[in-house]
């Protein structure tokens, strides 16, 4: 990483995503380079998609208990 360009962040979700789209309006020292949610219906990942940030829904229902997920 280079102090000259902006830093990479991660974006967790679970939702309408308002935090996300403050963040992504807002980038400059900062990139939100993926999103991250638990909820695959959650409204913040289409803010991500219109912005071409990778998004990935980890479900905790895909785990077999909620430590594993």
């Amino acid at each position: 990483y280079s102090m000259n360009l902006p830093f990479p962040i991660a974006v967790l979700i679970s939702g309408r995503g308002s935090n996300l789209k403050s963040l992504l309006r807002e980038q400059g020292s900062y990139q939100v380079r993926w999103v991250i949610s638990d909820n695959h219906e959650a409204p913040g990942l289409l803010f991500a998609a219109e912005y071409g940030v990778p998004t990935f829904v980890l479900s905790p229902n895909a785990f077999p208990t909620k430590k594993e997920w």
